[in-house]
């Protein structure tokens, strides 16, 4: 249990770091095209901001999907063995 304690941890923590340079990276196509809405120009081009910025949130999903499983998977362990233990005190205790 601690070690899948440990493990989410750190899963937890990389996962954090490589997704916010990923939705950084998304944001930033976002503030750049905010800030272009004032040419007229860039009227003509939101359709491929949109495509742009779709696929920046796309890609930083598949990248997440992994890590949030195995974080998710690690959990739910220590999740079901808490449970467990109490199961295991309500059950050993003489009536």
């Amino acid at each position: 249990m601690l070690f899948a304690g440990y493990i989410r941890t750190r899963t937890e923590s990389a996962m954090d770091q490589k997704i916010s340079k990923h939705f950084a990276t998304s944001a930033s196509i976002a503030s750049e095209s905010i800030t272009a809405i004032r040419a007229v120009s860039s009227l003509s081009m939101e359709n491929i901001i949109l495509e742009r910025y779709t696929r920046e949130l796309d890609r930083a999903n598949s990248i997440a999907r992994r890590p949030i499983l195995l974080i998710t998977m690690a959990f739910a362990f220590t999740q079901s063995v808490k449970y467990w233990f109490l199961a295991l005190g309500f059950w050993s205790v003489p009536l």
